[in-house]
């Protein structure tokens, strides 16, 4: 089941996560979420609604390491006016829930647990077109391609409390109780407004003048001026 989520206003709960188109303005993604692994295909244009075999120009694909005990009662809610994807979940006796939002410029993927320590992934950046991945500053990906034009994606995985640690060309977050993950790209990097410099200028626009951007802050603002009229 597709559901195209910016031309059906729609509040849709559902217990299976098929692919879901999320999208504001020219690009899009398509979030695929289940208990094992969310993958978020980027689309450098309204693309995620045309044929199937159409390439992403990236995926971001974050594996969940803390499956056990199994999860129970998975379920995911789209709001289209507010182009929002909310999938809630219980392990155990802590309850999960993954936010996905869509912005002009960037993704936001927000994960919160009501006990801590319960949030583990591994978060990876890659494209089926050919380019290279890297990680840059321990917490940041960034994938360029190789053949023009010069396509790139960036994703930061923002913890609230704790840090992230490397493995190879991925970013493993361990033992958080609420995280960000920020997911950009562009067919065309802007010189004087480059992909690289994304967090940045979100943590100038929404926490001014502050040496270590306090990310509670930063989304608080960002699910408010979504949930306004």
């Amino acid at each position: 089941m597709l559901l195209i989520l910016f031309i059906f206003p729609c509040l849709l709960s559902v217990t299976a996560a098929a692919p879901l188109p999320l999208g504001h303005g020219p690009t899009a993604t398509r979030v695929d979420d289940t208990p094992a692994r969310t993958t978020v295909d980027a689309f450098p244009d309204r693309g995620v609604q045309g044929p199937a075999e159409a390439l992403p120009l990236a995926t971001l694909r974050i594996d969940w390491l803390n499956n056990e005990p199994g999860p129970k009662d998975f379920e995911v809610e789209v709001t289209d006016k507010l182009k929002v994807i909310t999938t809630t979940y219980r392990q155990g006796t802590t309850g999960i829930t993954r936010t996905f939002l869509a912005t002009p410029e960037m993704i936001f993927l927000h994960f919160v647990a009501d006990q801590p320590g319960a949030i583990s992934f591994k978060a990876t950046l890659g494209s089926p077109r050919a380019g290279t991945t890297a990680v840059r500053e321990r917490n940041e990906l960034s994938w360029i391609s190789t053949k023009e034009p010069a396509m790139k994606a960036y994703a930061r995985v923002i913890p609230f409390e704790s840090d992230v640690e490397t493995e190879g060309n991925s970013i493993v977050l361990r033992g958080e109780g609420e995280c960000m993950v920020i997911f950009s790209f562009t067919p065309l990097d802007d010189p004087g407004k480059p992909i690289s410099g994304t967090w940045e200028r979100l943590a100038a626009a929404l926490d001014p003048g502050e040496e270590h951007p306090d990310p509670v802050k930063i989304w608080q603002t960002i699910l408010a001026r979504r949930n306004s009229p």
